[in-house]
C-alpha cells in the first residue's frame, strides 16, 4: 500500500512540473514567449527521441518487473530537460527546476522502476540535450 502511494505522489508530482515546465513560457508575451516556447518544445522532443532510441539498443529490465525498456529514464530525462531549459531561461530560478526533477529521478529509484545507472548515465545525460 505505501508502495502504491508513493507511485500516486510521484506522478502527481511529476505531471505538475511537466505542465508547470511546459506551461511556463505562456506567461510570457511576444517574441520572447514564442522563442521559450520553441526552446522548451524542442528540448522535449529531442529527449523523447534519444531516450526512445537508448531503449531501443540497451536492454535493461526493469527492477520491479523485469520487463525491458528501463534504461534509460524517460522521466528522469525528461524533467532534467525541462529543469536546463528553464534554468537557461531564468538562471535565478535554476534551484527551483532542479531540485524537484532530482527528487523525481530519486522517487523512480526508491520505487524500484529504476536502477542507479538508467538516472546517472542515461536519463541526466540525456536530458540537458
Amino acid at each position: 500500500m505505501l508502495k502504491k502511494l508513493g507511485s500516486r505522489c510521484c506522478k502527481a508530482t511529476y505531471c505538475l512540473f511537466m505542465a508547470a515546465g511546459v506551461l511556463r513560457p505562456l506567461a510570457c508575451n511576444g517574441k520572447k514567449c514564442a522563442r521559450s516556447m520553441a526552446q522548451t518544445a524542442a528540448s522535449l522532443l529531442l529527449s523523447a527521441a534519444a531516450v526512445q532510441t537508448l531503449k531501443l539498443l540497451v536492454p535493461e529490465r526493469r527492477p520491479d518487473t523485469g520487463q525491458k525498456g528501463s534504461f534509460p529514464s524517460g522521466h528522469s530525462a525528461k524533467t532534467i530537460a525541462i529543469a536546463t531549459i528553464c534554468s537557461a531561461q531564468r538562471p535565478h530560478q535554476a534551484m527551483g527546476w532542479y531540485l524537484p526533477a532530482v527528487g523525481i529521478s530519486l522517487a523512480r529509484i526508491a520505487l524500484r522502476r529504476h536502477h542507479v545507472r538508467d538516472h546517472r548515465l542515461g536519463g541526466n545525460g540525456v536530458g540537458p540535450l
